[in-house]
């Protein structure tokens, strides 16, 4: 038999069991890689999750050439890793897999920023996340499509935050004649910010800003409708 026939009912268990069969072929040479194959494939689809990246790249390209063997090209890879990616190939990357809700709340919580340097950029994350939850979209469904667009952007502006540089010192200087700290808050109905930063004045009259902190935080999704009353 050298080919199959599409709509067959012994087709899905006969590609399974060449599937399976040409990974132990090579499981001497690639035991990881062979039992990825037979234990971690959903028909067509291949699934998988490893500890490091190093882990991930030597199995993920040892299944992927494994396959080639028997004349199986595996497609549409889609993972969280730029490297692993690379490493099979950007034609083969996934362009329709959507994020999941959970995998985007995973990025924004692992972005440390103590100081809110980064605030005008992790608001906006924040408030997509606010949106998905308000939407009613559950943890395992991809996120919809428009809110897939505004993701994307956002993942591209953050790249940004590598070309920002905050000074160690609030003041390099000690000549300062004038001090002042200075706050501005603002608000709109999706998010409410502050920002405090030093305005220092030399001798010779020149001025000096410092940013100490900023906060910004998305607006509750119940609004008030009328203020609170205390009761005496």
């Amino acid at each position: 038999m050298t080919s199959l026939i599409f709509g067959a009912s012994c087709s899905p268990s006969t590609v399974i069991y060449m599937k399976d069969l040409n990974a132990k072929e090579h499981e001497a040479s690639h035991p990881e890689a062979a039992a990825a194959i037979i234990n971690n494939h959903y028909v067509d689809d291949y699934l998988d999750s490893f500890r490091t990246i190093e882990e991930a790249i030597r199995i993920v390209t040892a299944v992927r050439d494994i396959h080639r063997k028997a004349h199986y090209e595996l497609k549409q890879w889609k993972s969280n890793s730029p490297q692993l990616l690379k490493a099979v190939g950007s034609r083969n990357r996934s362009s329709k897999a959507r994020r999941r809700p959970w995998e985007a709340l995973r990025i924004v919580m692992s972005l440390f920023d103590l100081l809110g340097f980064a605030s005008p950029v992790t608001v906006r994350a924040k408030h997509l996340l606010q949106e998905v939850w308000r939407r009613g979209t559950t943890w395992d469904k991809g996120l919809p499509e428009d809110l897939t667009e505004e993701w994307k952007a956002w993942m591209t502006r953050l790249q940004s935050l590598n070309n920002v540089a905050i000074p160690r010192l609030y003041l390099e200087y000690s000549d300062a004649v004038n001090l002042q700290l200075h706050v501005f808050t603002d608000a709109s109905e999706s998010a409410y910010s502050a920002v405090l930063y030093w305005r220092a004045t030399t001798p010779t009259d020149k001025v000096y800003l410092s940013l100490i902190i900023a906060k910004a935080k998305v607006a509750q999704v119940h609004k008030l409708s009328s203020p609170p009353r205390s009761h005496g």
